[in-house]
Order: structure tokens, then sequence, then C-alpha cells
């Protein structure tokens, strides 16, 4: 963040005149040359055709603030399109109309949008606010919504409620998530950015911002614009609005029933987790030969490796997508290790011992990260990886042992394999 007194002082020197200019003399240029005026740069241009196009969303349950999200402004006569999740859980909707982007004290504000459409699955909702003259977004005739891989591309919205904010980057790569086309770009996006608008260098709308992949950089995805064209045409032959919060649908009653089916096997998730949590102290004697170099490096007695007590034993049920566990379960934990050898044993023997097991003595040996993913459903709790890494390693390997920790997930199934 930039202190008033540095942004201050940055327009003051910006804004000073030259030491130079009382004794700079003004030049003309020849005679018969052509003055060029500056033109302005594509994405300023861009900014000024879309942004009044794009609305702020600011949601709200039980009369609090729930979220801050954007809006897609569809046609003249107040049809906005946003994301389900965006309204997901409220009971209200502000929606603010900014007609000079470059004005953000300068709105109108609408409460009373209807909410005329509402998609849980491709994540598309519709509100119809109360205006006839709206600034709207809409394709390209020549490229019918289509996005082309490498094309430049601007993202619009509202991003953590910095009103009016725009992006730039590339389409990197057009996908299928669940049978439904996206744009994965470039363009950074943020948490209020959803519902906010992709557009191509002409101004043209693209899709609507949706997720990103926050574990890695630059996966941001749009909803392709056809989706909302679609879901547009639907909203207006809706005679009734969708009452709010919009969770309560078909699709909706149908998840929590299956959550409800599935309680038994979250209960044995449950269970595993708290049987972790009781698994005491592992110690393990050091081998007298080298794993890997099968090699003699002396007599270890009193070696031990120590795993345990399990520390920060975490798990949840998230939904999965698949009709026959529509619940992916994990158990996350971490196991502290210590390797130890007596005073009396390492002084007879430090000269036989591996250059591995000295690093071990005089540094310390990383915790082990444990996983355990598990199918959850009205079928049961199925265990279907075992996964580890050292706390310093990014990646997760395969592995399977017969440990306290491996047995409690082990028969805390309630599925058979």
């Amino acid at each position: 963040m930039i202190e008033v007194g540095h942004a201050l002082l940055i327009c003051t020197l910006l804004l000073a005149p030259s030491p130079h200019a009382a004794h700079a003399q003004t030049t003309r240029p020849p005679a018969g040359s052509t003055v060029r005026t500056p033109q302005k740069d594509a994405a300023e241009t861009v900014f000024a055709k879309t942004a009044s196009k794009i609305v702020f969303l600011i949601t709200r349950k039980s009369g609090e603030v729930h979220s801050r999200a954007s809006g897609v402004i569809l046609s003249a006569d107040g049809y906005i399109a946003t994301n389900y999740h965006a309204l997901q859980g409220a009971d209200a909707v502000e929606v603010r109309y900014f007609p000079d982007p470059d004005d953000l004290e300068d709105y109108q504000s609408f409460n009373g949008a209807k909410l005329l459409y509402a998609d849980r699955a491709r994540d598309i909702a519709v509100l119809k606010i109360n205006s006839s003259a709206l600034p709207f977004l809409k394709c390209s005739a020549g490229t019918g919504c289509e996005a082309r891989v490498g094309e430049k591309v601007y993202a619009i919205g509202n991003p953590m409620g910095l009103s009016g904010t725009m992006s730039e980057g590339i389409v990197s790569g057009l996908r299928s998530v669940e049978n439904e086309d996206v744009i994965q770009h470039t363009a950074p996006i943020s948490p209020g950015s959803s519902g906010g608008a992709l557009v191509d260098s002409s101004g043209a709308l693209l899709g609507m911002n949706a997720w990103q992949v926050t574990a890695a950089q630059n996966l941001n995805f749009a909803i392709s614009a056809k989706y909302l064209l679609a879901a547009l045409a639907l909203a207006r032959q809706s005679t009734k609005a969708v009452s709010f919060p919009p969770d309560v649908t078909a699709a909706a009653e149908g998840e929590d029933k299956a959550w409800q089916a599935s309680q038994p096997a979250v209960a044995a998730l449950r269970g595993i987790a708290n049987a972790i949590k009781e698994c005491p102290v592992f110690i393990s004697e050091v081998s007298p030969r080298d794993a890997k170099t099968k090699k003699y490096h002396g007599p270890l007695t009193g070696a031990r490796v120590y795993f345990g007590p399990p520390i920060n034993v975490v798990w949840d049920a998230i939904p999965s997508g698949s009709v026959r566990s529509p619940y992916a379960g994990w158990v996350e934990f971490t196991v502290p290790r210590r390797f130890w050898v007596p005073d009396d044993v390492y002084e007879k023997y430090k000269d036989d011992y591996s250059d591995v097991y000295k690093q071990m003595l005089f540094k310390p040996t990383p915790s082990l990260k444990i996983r355990y993913e598990f199918d959850v459903g009205p079928g049961g709790l199925q265990l279907t990886r075992t996964l580890e890494r050292d706390e310093n390693e990014p990646e997760w390997k395969d592995a399977r042992s017969d440990l306290c920790w491996d047995q409690a997930a082990q028969n805390g199934q309630t599925a058979k394999p």
C-alpha cells in the first residue's frame, strides 16, 4: 500500500516545473511537416468502451454484507449476468451502475434486482433491474463470441471490492470442464472479479470470469459468452423470479439428499481422524546396513528414529461431482520425526557411520506429511490413495505402511474395496 505522504510527494515532483523550463526555447516543426497527435493506448480505448458495462454487486444476508462481486450488463433493459456462486447464500443484492468509469463516486444503485435465472451446474445467474437505457456488452459479429488462443484479452471487474479494475493478458487455452467450454487466460483476477467480463482487444464480449487455480500462476478461467446469451434468452422467458437465496433449487435439494445419505460415511471419516490423533509414538531401529548401498556401516546399537505422535490432524468432505461417490474426503496430518543415538554409542562408532546418518544427527529431521483420500457417499467410505511427503518437499508420492495411522485409515472404511 502506498502511504499518503509518499503519494503526495510523488505527485508534487511530477507537477513541479523543471528548473530549466524558464530558459528553454520554443521550437516549431519544420514547414510542411505533419504534427501527430498522441493516440490512446489500446487498453485505454477498451476500458473507455467497456468499463461502464460492468456493474458492482454487493450481496447481503440478514442485512449484513455477504460478498462483493461483479456483473456483466447483457441488454439495455437491465439483464445482468453474474456467477451463481456470487449470489449463493445471500438473501438480497444491490447492483451499482457507474455511468462514468472515471468517476467512481458517481453511481446509480438498484436494490430491487430480480433473480430470473440460476444455473448451479454452469455457475451462471441472471438478474433483472428496472432500467431501459443501459450500455451493454455484446459479442463480435465476426467471431460469434469465440476466443482464439494467443489473442490479447482484458478482464474487467471489481477484484477485492476495487471498482472498475482492468487487467491484461492473453488467451492461453480453450478447455472443456465437465462438458462446459471455458476460456483459460492470463489476465489477473481475484476474489470479487467473479461475474466480471473477459473482452477482446475491440471490447467485444468473450466470456465471464468465474474462477482461478490459486495453487498455480496465471491459471484463470472464464465461462464462454455463448452460455451467457443462452441464459439471457431463458431469463427473458421466465415469468417468475427465483427466490433468494438461490440454493433452494432442485439440484440443491438433490445434493442435500445425497449429503444426508452420506452422513454415515462422513461420520466414519471423522472417526478415522480421531483415531489418528490417538496414535502413540512409533520407534524404529536403524538397520546396521545402509538401505541403498547395502554396505555395512558399523553396529548401531541404540540408534532409533522416533515417529509421532501425529499433530495438526485435519479432515473434510467436499463435493466431487461423481454420481457413485458424490463427495471426496481426506484426512491430512503431520508426523514429527527425530533421529537419536545415545552419546556413548555415537562416540564408539562415529567413524563407522555413513554420511547420511551423520547428517540426520546434526540436522533437524523434516517432519512427514501424510494424506489419506477417500470416496464418500451413500455407499460408504472407501480409501482410494495414501500419500506422503517430507514437509520441505512440494510433491506427494504414493505410500503404504502398517503403522498405527495406516491401520486407522484401513479399519475405518465402511465400503468394500
